[in-house]
């Protein structure tokens, strides 16, 4: 009797063992921000997403896609439908090429973009994705809002075409180049911006129209890098499969934010 018990007892101690070593899981409140999975390393696997709009520009994009391939990275792209039907498909070609990904910015990327009706919504959704799938070869799975604003009724119409609307996480303010008076100072500045507020799992905002926004792009990401981060596509921050489908709302990081 004395050795059951005590094989029981050691039985009960392994199994308690186990249970604390199990992940607790919640299905109450949204999950917060991780530091993602551990390899066998032990060293943290973090992933960030590039994310580059109102493209594609002739002798910028082709810079962004060059450091892309040097580093073997991956991105995304929200390009404007009209810009493809005037500056030609080829980038859009290589950058699936190198493993990137197209999104839509809309068809002529209209400032009051919130402010359309559905007729017209759907218009700029439908125009921007048909030129992007006949450049690729590829569906259109994500959409940007111009300036991240959108209606209830266009987060649901959207949904209903099969399009995850992403907003992002950090905002370089690249585009603000324009007005810097010291350009270097600017460009580093906005480097440091990156490197040091994001984290695993975010979407960052950038512009694939001006040099400078190259040179931020090319710096942080070597530096990321170096700080062990992954840089994926936003498919990937996001874990959409080919047969997953969209939820009415705006996508911000890896695990989607209510609005």
């Amino acid at each position: 009797m004395k050795r059951k018990k005590g094989f029981l007892r050691v039985i009960a101690l392994f199994c308690a063992l186990i249970l604390t070593a199990l992940p607790l899981v919640s299905c109450g409140a949204p999950a917060e921000k991780t530091d993602g999975e551990k390899p066998a390393s032990g060293e943290p696997k973090k992933r960030v997403a590039f994310t580059f709009d109102d493209g594609p520009t002739p002798g910028i994009t082709n810079k962004f896609l060059d450091k892309i391939e040097e580093l073997d990275v991956e991105v995304t792209f929200f390009v404007v439908g009209n810009r493809v039907s005037q500056y030609g498909d080829e980038l859009l070609k290589r950058a699936v090429k190198l493993g990137c990904e197209i999104g839509t910015h809309t068809w002529n990327h209209p400032n009051n973009f919130d402010e359309l009706s559905a007729t017209a919504t759907k218009e700029q959704l439908d125009k921007s994705c048909e030129i992007i799938e006949e450049a690729t070869g590829e569906r259109v799975r994500l959409f940007r809002p111009v300036g991240g604003e959108i209606s209830d009724a266009q987060l649901g119409l959207a949904a209903s075409m099969g399009l995850y609307t992403v907003c992002w996480y950090v905002d370089s303010n690249d585009w603000r180049a324009a007005s810097a008076d010291d350009l270097d100072a600017f460009i580093e500045e906005k480097v440091n911006y990156i490197v040091n507020t994001v984290e695993d799992g975010d979407i960052i905002l950038m512009h694939d129209l001006r040099e400078s926004s190259y040179e931020i792009f090319a710096r942080a990401a070597d530096r990321l890098i170096a700080q062990g981060y992954d840089i994926v596509t936003v498919s990937e921050i996001l874990e959409i499969t080919p047969t997953s489908k969209p939820e009415a709302k705006i996508y911000r990081w890896g695990d989607p934010i209510d609005e």
